[in-house]
C-alpha cells in the first residue's frame, strides 16, 4: 500500500489503525499490534473481501448491504474493545427493520456463532444505536444503549456515525455530534477478535442484516476527540451526493 493511498484521504492519519477502502475493494491494517502512528504504509496487510458490486462515485465509494451480502476479513492482530478505539462509518440506511448489526468482531470465523462485539441497531426493540458484548454461542451477554435514534440513521441519507471508547466509556457521535457518554464492564474476550463483519451478524445465512449504504470505515488505535471526530466529517461530508 503506497503512503498516497492513505495519505490522499483527508482524516486524522495518528493511530488510524484499520481502513476499508470501498473504491479499491481493499481493507488495510497495520501489522502490529501496537500501534500508536500510521507511518509505515508499505507494510501493511491488505485483507481480501468477496467480490461484491461497489458503486464508485466522484471522491468516494460505497457497497449495499441486504439481506445475503456482508463483507469479511480476518485481520492480522486482535482488534481489542477494552483498549481506546474509535470506529467510523457513513451509513444510508434505507430500512428501518430490528434489529440490524452494522460492525462485528469476533473470535471465530464467519458462518459460525462466536464471542465478540457489535455495534448495532435495535438489539432487544431498543429503536436505537447499540453497543453489544456476545458470548460463543453468538448471544448477547451484555448490551449498552447509545442514545442514537434508529430513525435519525435510517433516513435515507448519508450520515456519520462513530464510536470514541475511551477507559471502557462509548462516546457516541451522528455527524459530530456526540451523545451521552456509556460506561460498559471489562470484555471477557478481551484481544482475541481478529473477525471482522461488516453488515449482519457472523452466523452463515446472515441474520440481523443491515439495509442499506455503507462506505468510508476505518478504526484508530486510540479515543479520537470531539475536534478530531469534527475534521474528519468536515474533510468528508461534502463528497457524498446528498447533504445531511
Amino acid at each position: 500500500m503506497s503512503k498516497g493511498a492513505i495519505l490522499s484521504q483527508p482524516i486524522v492519519a495518528r493511530g488510524l489503525s484499520l481502513y476499508y477502502d470501498f473504491a479499491n475493494y481493499k481493507c488495510y491494517t497495520e501489522e502490529s499490534s501496537d500501534i500508536n502512528d500510521l507511518t509505515d504504509y508499505d507494510n501493511d496487510t491488505e485483507i481480501g473481501s468477496p467480490t461484491p458490486t461497489f458503486t464508485k462515485k466522484p471522491g468516494y465509494a460505497y457497497f449495499t448491504f441486504g439481506s445475503t451480502s456482508v463483507i469479511k476479513g480476518t485481520l492480522p492482530y486482535s482488534f481489542d474493545p477494552d483498549n481506546n478505539i474509535t470506529i467510523s462509518f457513513w451509513l444510508k440506511g434505507n430500512n428501518t427493520t430490528q434489529p440490524q448489526h452494522l460492525v462485528q468482531f469476533q473470535t471465530s470465523a464467519y458462518g459460525v456463532d462466536a464471542t465478540g462485539f457489535v455495534v448495532n441497531l435495535d438489539r432487544g426493540n431498543s429503536n436505537q444505536l447499540n453497543f453489544s458484548l456476545t458470548n460463543s454461542g453468538g448471544s448477547i451477554i451484555s448490551n449498552y444503549l447509545l442514545g442514537v435514534p434508529h430513525t435519525s440513521i435510517c433516513n435515507n441519507k448519508w450520515n456519520n456515525v462513530v464510536l470514541s471508547i475511551n477507559n471502557k466509556s462509548i462516546t457516541p457521535y451522528l455527524n459530530a455530534i456526540s451523545y451521552t457518554p456509556v460506561s460498559y464492564a471489562p470484555n471477557s474476550v478481551s484481544g482475541t477478535c481478529k473477525f471482522m463483519i461488516l453488515g449482519g451478524n457472523g452466523e452463515s445465512g446472515v441474520p440481523y442484516p443491515f439495509y442499506g449504504d455503507m462506505a468510508n470505515f476505518s478504526a484508530h488505535g486510540r479515543a479520537l476527540s470531539s475536534t478530531e471526530i469534527l475534521q474528519n466529517y468536515n474533510a468528508l461530508k461534502n463528497k457524498f451526493t446528498e447533504v445531511i
